[in-house]
């Protein structure tokens, strides 16, 4: 089955897929968190390559175990990689420990793809024998795009993928002298190439939005851009820099480039989960990128507006600047300057619960005032710039 795996034969893989989704189903009941150590034996060029910072993955099911002992008997090793792997990432394998035909082993099966960051080598000698131990920390699922990833450019872009759907925050280099800004959401097709739709946002001097379509390589390490429908966006190329769960949360208080006529949507909004919303809007299309203070969660979303009713239909998803990992579809109503949570569909796994209050704004140059009484619905507000 592994060697199926590895070779990506398509053929092949049609053959024994029900079996490789019934045995990953299984390993889901069955999440594990901790350290485990995998034994190997590797020559001095072959372990030369897990330099530290190396991301990397094993493209097949992958077998290891809770004791240092075990690891280290498998055929003679001389390398054991000590596996550490965090809560938040506890479905990438199974604990099948009281399930296999060798309790004493402790084994815990990784699943195919799962991704790996080298923090470091160390020694270590056992029953008089002493091993080279490089340690790794599991970071996502390789076949995902979630992370952080440097354009050829050296801008930023903070991405989350959840199935086929990706969501993404793109923004100039903090080494640029001209600042701009764009969310992003698109579908991964079966050739794993995204089709993407792109809007600036108001954070950034920019107002642009478009279409395009870019190529994944193999590896999910890198992406090349094959198609722009306007001409308008210029990052031609991107490479992974980091799959970390968490980490550059938004700052406070983003700086507004532009704005629209009174009646647009786009500006800076507050919403009564205590987050900050910049939302642009180009005739239909909506796009936001939104974020709590606190770096609980950060989202952007894309959609489209009816004007006639005043009801938005957007997709949204959040991204790795912020703790939580939820997506899902949002409709919401604008009346009277207010915008309001008609419905939602949400899937994911939440990080943090906090309570949603009333709020009264009111600072400097910025003023909004709205009440709500039922904790369960969304309201936001736009700042509106007095001169």
């Amino acid at each position: 089955m592994n060697s199926c795996i590895r070779s990506d034969n398509k053929e092949q893989l049609d053959v024994i897929y029900p079996y490789i989704n019934v045995l990953i189903n299984a390993l889901n009941s069955y999440p594990f968190h901790g350290t485990v150590y995998r034994g190997f034996l590797l020559n001095t060029v072959q372990l030369a390559k897990y330099k530290k910072d190396r991301t990397f993955f094993w493209s097949g099911f992958s077998s290891a175990s809770k004791r240092f002992a075990v690891a280290a008997q498998f055929a003679q090793c001389n390398t054991v990689f000590e596996i550490i792997i965090p809560k938040i990432f506890s479905h990438c394998c199974g604990d099948i420990s009281d399930k296999s035909a060798y309790p004493r082993e402790a084994e815990v099966l990784l699943k195919p793809y799962t991704y790996f960051r080298v923090l470091g080598t160390k020694t270590e000698k056992h029953r008089g024998i002493e091993y080279q131990i490089p340690v790794l920390l599991v970071e996502a699922t390789v076949r995902n795009l979630s992370g952080v990833w440097k354009s050829n450019d050296d801008d930023d872009y903070f991405i989350c993928q959840y199935g086929r759907k990706v969501f993404w925050y793109g923004r100039s280099s903090q080494n640029r002298d001209y600042s701009w800004s764009h969310v992003g959401y698109g579908i991964i097709d079966d050739e794993d190439v995204i089709h993407l739709a792109f809007g600036d946002i108001p954070t950034g001097r920019d107002r642009y939005t478009g279409d395009i379509d870019i190529q994944i390589s193999f590896d999910y390490a890198t992406m090349t851009k094959i198609l722009d429908t306007k001409n308008s966006f210029l990052t031609k190329s991107w490479s992974r820099v980091s799959a970390q769960y968490h980490q550059d949360p938004i700052p406070t208080g983003l700086p507004i480039y532009w704005s629209s006529t009174f009646d647009e949507l786009t500006g800076h909004w507050k919403c009564n989960d205590g987050g900050n919303y910049y939302i642009s809007q180009f005739n239909e299309l909506i796009f936001w990128l939104g974020y709590h203070p606190e770096g609980r969660w950060c989202n952007v979303a894309a959609g489209k507006i009816d004007k006639a009713s005043g009801v938005i239909d957007l997709n949204w998803g959040d991204i790795v600047c912020g703790a939580n990992r939820l997506y899902g579809t949002l409709d919401l109503l604008v009346e009277n300057k207010i915008i309001k949570k008609l419905a939602e569909q949400i899937k994911g796994s939440n990080k943090f619960v906090f309570s949603i209050v009333t709020v009264f704004v009111s600072f400097n140059h910025y003023h909004a005032f709205y009440q709500e009484t039922w904790n369960k619905n969304f309201i936001w507000v736009k700042f509106y710039k007095h001169s």
